[in-house]
């Protein structure tokens, strides 16, 4: 089990979201933020998602298991860390009662 960050996505239904009368008059400030993220470069392709998926399930990171991981973390710099990241707890998905 992971958790995985994708990033801010460009796709086509973040696209409708972006144009939708909707997003401007409810949201406008998230919006503005997606726009700027958008044309500063800030938003990533689906594949990068799907690339780390592929990697998680070849069980190549399976060390990192419940972690919390990014599109854009180095797995092969984690799991040179992963007794670390264990040790201390580092990007552990962890539930309270």
């Amino acid at each position: 089990m992971f958790s995985i960050d994708p990033g801010a996505v460009q796709t086509p239904m973040l696209d409708s979201i972006l144009e939708s009368d909707d997003m401007g008059t409810r949201a406008p400030q998230i919006a503005t933020v997606f726009h700027e993220m958008i044309d500063g470069g800030a938003t990533r392709p689906p594949e990068d998602a799907a690339r780390l998926v592929v990697s998680l399930a070849s069980g190549e990171a399976d060390a990192l298991y419940c972690c919390y991981l990014g599109v854009d973390d180095d797995l092969v710099e984690l799991m040179s860390r992963a007794d670390e990241i264990r040790e201390r707890g580092c990007y552990t998905l962890r539930i309270r009662m």
